[in-house]
C-alpha cells in the first residue's frame, strides 16, 4: 500500500474533502476496481463507480482545544501506522481508504491509504492535485475543471497485452537476458540469516543532504555529463560494493512507465522497474564510476518498455527464501516539484511516519530540492538491527562528501573502513 498522511490547521469543510474525493475517485477506474479469482489467476473487475467514497473521522481532540495536543498528535500517527497496515480485501474493495483524524476545532490529519495495484507516485500527484482542484471548486461554488481523459486505464492495460502478444518486447527481453546474464543475488552482510518468510517489517532513517554538497554533487555531475540521480546512484552502488565484497552490483530502480502523453493524466499502476546493474572492477575513482553508471542507466532507459515482471518471467532466476527476483536493493530519486495538497484557507504540512515496512533488503529514496536534497533509508528488520542500518548510512554519507573533495580518488581509499557492514 502506499500510505500518506497531511496535516491540515484551518477551517476545514469535511463534507466538501469527501465530495471531492469521491469525485477523483469517480473519475479513475483502477480505484473502484476489484480482483476476482478465477482458474487460480487474479482478473481485473470494474464495478460500478462508488456514489459515495467514505471518510471516517476520529475525534481526538477536547472540547474548546483549538489545538491538537502532543500525545493526540503522537496517537493520530499511531492510528495511520494501523490504517496502512490493515490489509486490503483485493476481491471485494475498496483500494482507497482516507481516515481524517480530528486533533481540534480546526487541526485535523488526514490519511489515505491507495493499495499499489491502483497507483504510484505520479498518480498520489495526480489525486493530491485533482483533490485540492475540487475542494477549491466546491468551496467557491464553482464548476471544477477536469478535462475529459484522453484514454483509459483499460485502453493502456489492452495495449499493453498486444504487445507482448505480438512480438513487439522480444527484442527487448533478448537485450535484457543478456544483459543480466550471471547476474547473483546481492547478498549484503546481515546480521541474521535470511528467513523463509519475510515478514515486511522494515527501519526507516531519514537523512539530509545541505546545499553545499547538494550544489557541490551537482557541479561534478555536470561536468561529468550526467544526472545528479545517477551521481547519487553510484555512491549508493559503491557503498554496496564496498560492504560486499562484489564488484558486480545490480540495484532496482522505478521510472514512470507512461511513455505516451494522454498516459500522463491517469491514476493507476504504470510504474515499471529497472535493473541497473554495474561493473565496479578496477582501481577506479568516483568519476570513472559516474561513466559507468551513466552508460549503464541510459541503456536501461532504452529498454524500459519491457515490463518487469515480464522479464522475471523469462528469466526465472533461482532465489531462495522470499528473497526478491533479480534486485534486492531498490534506488530511486524524484524532484520535490510534485503537485501536493492545497486547500484555501488550510495550511497543510506533510508527516513524515515511520511505517516500518520494508519491501526489499535495503532500500534508499532521495528527494531533489532546489537548495538540498532529503531522503530516506529503508532496511529490512529480518535481515538488519538498526546500528547496522545506521553504519550504512553513514558510509553512503561519507562517500558523497568524499567522492566531491577528491572524485579521482580510488573508490576504496573514499570509503576506507566500511570493508563490513
Amino acid at each position: 500500500a502506499i500510505p500518506e498522511v497531511v496535516r491540515l490547521r484551518g477551517p476545514l469543510r469535511r463534507d466538501l474533502l469527501r465530495r471531492s474525493l469521491t469525485g477523483v475517485v469517480e473519475r479513475h477506474a483502477p480505484l473502484w476496481t476489484v480482483f476476482e479469482e478465477r482458474d487460480g489467476q487474479p482478473v481485473p473487475v470494474v464495478l460500478p463507480a462508488p456514489d459515495e467514497v467514505p471518510l471516517a473521522l476520529l475525534d481526538l481532540g477536547t472540547a474548546g482545544d483549538g489545538a491538537g495536543a502532543p500525545d493526540a498528535v503522537a496517537r493520530a500517527l499511531d492510528l495511520a501506522r494501523e490504517e496502512a497496515r490493515r490489509p486490503f480485501d483485493l476481491s471485494a474493495g475498496p483500494l482507497l481508504r482516507a481516515l481524517l483524524i480530528r486533533l481540534g476545532a480546526e487541526d485535523h490529519v488526514l490519511v489515505l491509504v491507495v493499495h499499489h495495484v491502483a497507483t504510484d507516485g505520479w498518480s498520489m500527484s495526480l489525486l493530491w492535485k485533482e483533490l485540492s482542484e475540487g475542494y477549491t471548486a466546491l468551496l467557491r461554488d464553482v464548476p471544477a475543471h477536469r478535462p475529459a481523459l484522453p484514454v483509459t486505464y483499460q485502453d493502456h492495460a489492452r495495449d499493453q497485452r498486444e504487445r507482448l502478444a505480438s512480438g513487439a518486447l522480444d527484442a527487448g527481453l533478448r537485450h535484457w537476458e543478456e544483459r543480466l546474464a550471471g547476474l547473483e543475488p546481492l547478498e549484503l552482510p546481515a546480521d541474521r540469516p535470511r528467513p523463509t518468510r519475510r515478514s515486511g517489517a522494515g527501519h526507516t532513517l531519514e537523512f539530509t543532504l545541505d546545499q553545499e554538497l547538494t550544489d557541490r554533487l551537482r557541479r561534478l555531475a555536470e561536468a561529468r555529463g550526467v544526472t545528479l540521480f545517477m551521481t547519487l546512484l553510484a555512491a549508493f552502488q559503491a557503498v554496496l560494493a564496498r560492504v560486499s565484497g562484489r564488484t558486480d552490483i545490480a540495484v532496482g530502480t522505478p521510472v514512470a512507465g507512461r511513455d505516451r502523453v494522454e498516459l500522463e493524466p491517469l491514476i493507476g499502476f504504470f510504474v515499471n522497474t529497472l535493473v541497473l546493474r554495474t561493473d565496479l572492477s578496477g582501481d577506479i575513482g568516483f568519476r570513472e564510476l559516474l561513466g559507468r553508471v551513466r552508460r549503464v542507466s541510459l541503456d536501461a532507459y532504452d529498454r524500459q518498455e519491457v515490463p518487469f515482471d515480464r522479464l522475471v518471467e523469462h528469466l526465472n532466476p533461482e532465489r531462495s527464501g522470499d528473497m526478491n527476483p533479480l534486485v534486492q536493493v531498490m534506488f530511486a530519486a524524484a524532484s520535490e516539484e510534485t503537485a501536493a495538497l492545497r486547500l484555501p484557507g488550510v495550511s497543510v504540512e506533510r508527516v513524515p511516519c515511520d511505517f516500518g515496512a520494508s519491501l526489499f533488503d535495503l532500500s534508499v529514496f532521495v528527494s531533489e530540492g532546489v537548495d538540498r536534497c532529503t531522503g530516506s533509508l529503508v532496511a529490512d528488520t529480518d535481515l538488519f538491527d538498526p546500528a547496522t542500518a545506521e553504519l550504512l548510512l553513514g558510509h553512503y554519507l561519507e562517500l558523497l562528501a568524499s567522492a566531491v573533495e577528491d572524485p579521482d580518488r580510488p573508490l576504496a581509499e573514499l570509503l576506507p573502513d566500511a570493508g563490513a557492514a
